[in-house]
Formats: C-alpha cells, sequence, structure tokens
C-alpha cells in the first residue's frame, strides 16, 4: 500500500500487480558466519 501524496491524496491504495505467471519459486541459501573468529565485525552489516 503506498499514499499518492504526489497528486494531493492521502488516501492508500493497493499496488495492482499482475498475476504470477509460472510456478512460484522461493530461493534460499545458508549462509555461515564466523562469528567466534571475528566476534567485533559487522557481518548482518555486510550482507
Amino acid at each position: 500500500m503506498y499514499n499518492d501524496t504526489l497528486n494531493g491524496s492521502t488516501e492508500k491504495r493497493s499496488a495492482e500487480l499482475p498475476d504470477a505467471v509460472g510456478p512460484i519459486v522461493q530461493l534460499q541459501e545458508k549462509l555461515y558466519v564466523p562469528v567466534k573468529e571475528y566476534p567485533d565485525f559487522n557481518f548482518v552489516g555486510r550482507i
């Protein structure tokens, strides 16, 4: 949902998206972070 503030309207409207074509795929990958070897390094900020 977004506000159309550029046109002066503050009403909320839903974004209209087209229907999906084909199967819906969700990708995920585990990422091992060496926190014990580098305790002071901000890994989350680098990902």
